[in-house]
This record gives C-alpha cells, sequence and structure tokens, in this order.
C-alpha cells in the first residue's frame, strides 16, 4: 500500500535516517512535534473545509431565495399581462361600440370636389392655393405640401443634321458644344 507515492520501504528508509541523524535520545520529541504538526494542520484543513462548506450553503440558500422572488416576480407579472389584456379588451369593445354609435349617427359624407382641400376651420375660406403649375403652399397653418421641380425647356440651336449624329469631334475638327441638361428651377 502506498501514500503519496510513498512505500512502506521509503517511509522505513526515511526512519532510519531520521534515527542516525536525531539520535535515539532525541527521537520521541520530534516524533511528537512530527505528530503535533500533522493534527494542526489537519485543523487547518478541517476549518478550511468548514468554511468552504458554510459559503456553500449560504450561496445555495440565497440562490434559492433568489430563485423564489424571480417566480414570485413572474406570477405577478403574468397576473399583471392578463389584467392588462381584459382591460385592453374592454377598451377595445368600448371604443368599437362607440364608433358604431357614431358612424349611425353621423350623415354621409359627401366627397370633395377634385382639386380642394380640406378646410381644418368650419366655414373658412383659407385652403390650399396653388401657386404655380405642380406646386401649392399652404395658407390654412397645416405644413406645407413639398414643391416640385420642373426643369427649364431647353433652347433651340441651329445644329447642322451631321452633327446630331456624329458625336465625336475629330482632331481636324474643333470640339463643338452639346446642349447639357438644363438646371433645374425652384
Amino acid at each position: 500500500m502506498e501514500f503519496l507515492g510513498i512505500g512502506y520501504q521509503e517511509v522505513l528508509l526515511v526512519l532510519v535516517l531520521m534515527l542516525v541523524v536525531v539520535g535515539p535520545q532525541r527521537m520521541p520529541q520530534v516524533a511528537y512535534q512530527i505528530g503535533r504538526a500533522v493534527r494542526e494542520m489537519q485543523k487547518y484543513a478541517r476549518a478550511v473545509r468548514d468554511e468552504f462548506s458554510d459559503e456553500w450553503q449560504y450561496l445555495d440558500s440565497q440562490a434559492k431565495e433568489i430563485r423564489g422572488e424571480m417566480d414570485s416576480a413572474s406570477r405577478d407579472l403574468a397576473d399583471v399581462r392578463r389584467s392588462l389584456r381584459a382591460e385592453t379588451d374592454k377598451m377595445d369593445q368600448e371604443l368599437k361600440a362607440a364608433s358604431a354609435e357614431v358612424e349611425a349617427t353621423l350623415p354621409a359624407v359627401k366627397p370633395l370636389a377634385a382639386g380642394r382641400a380640406p378646410s381644418p376651420l368650419p366655414n373658412s375660406n383659407a385652403a390650399a392655393k396653388p401657386t404655380r403649375a405642380g406646386a401649392t403652399i399652404s395658407t390654412n397653418g397645416g405644413a406645407p405640401k413639398p414643391l416640385t421641380l420642373k426643369a427649364k425647356e431647353p433652347a433651340v440651336a441651329n445644329v447642322d443634321e451631321t452633327a446630331k449624329t456624329d458625336d465625336v469631334p475629330t482632331q481636324d475638327e474643333p470640339a463643338r458644344q452639346t446642349a447639357s441638361t438644363p438646371p433645374l428651377v425652384f
């Protein structure tokens, strides 16, 4: 049988060497001190083991407590979710009933004539007025509609028919000015 890789023969050899080095008179004192040191080491090992055991039990109890709080919170959250869902369903039904009642009591609305915008104020003559083709500006306090951009019409240039088909200038011929895209006008 071996202990930490040390067999009986090695232990016997160490005892013989100790007897030779220490001597027979001091051998009981040294054995007592070695036994005392082993007991101290065992005591420290037990203290460390007990401390780790206590810490492990404390952490385990804290984990169980937190798990219980989380379960309680999730149950409370589920209850709140159910009550909110019931309230929203109830409000949805009330809104549907109210809108059906309003639709039943109001007369049918006639569609507006083309090109006229509805006025936010009753009997107001401040409707959006067109300022130029494709652009309107709101005068009733609402947000203005975006303006559309219109390109200027290009000026007609006197260009011969050969220039239209031959776009690449030759070395003999100077570069012709071609009509570029007209600039945008706001």
